[in-house]
């Protein structure tokens, strides 16, 4: 997940600019915030007992490994 937006980068979206480079970070964003939440949903699901909690793991870890696999490519 990025970091921060950076000042100049900010400065051109409030603009309404920024560019190819603007969209990479927002979608960077955007994509690790979601992860996140997937996480967050294993996470309660476990915590909570659900009983498809090893399910929702299982689910996970495979895209987890899925993630790994095309990084790897």
């Amino acid at each position: 997940m990025p970091g921060p937006v950076p000042d100049p980068l900010f400065d051109a979206l409030a603009r309404g600019g920024g560019g190819h480079e603007a969209i990479a970070h927002l979608r960077a964003a955007q994509y690790g915030k979601h992860l996140l939440l997937l996480r967050r949903v294993v996470d309660a699901t476990l915590e909570g007992r659900h009983p498809e909690a090893a399910r929702v793991r299982e689910a996970y870890e495979l895209l987890a490994r899925a993630q790994e696999h095309a990084r790897n490519r």
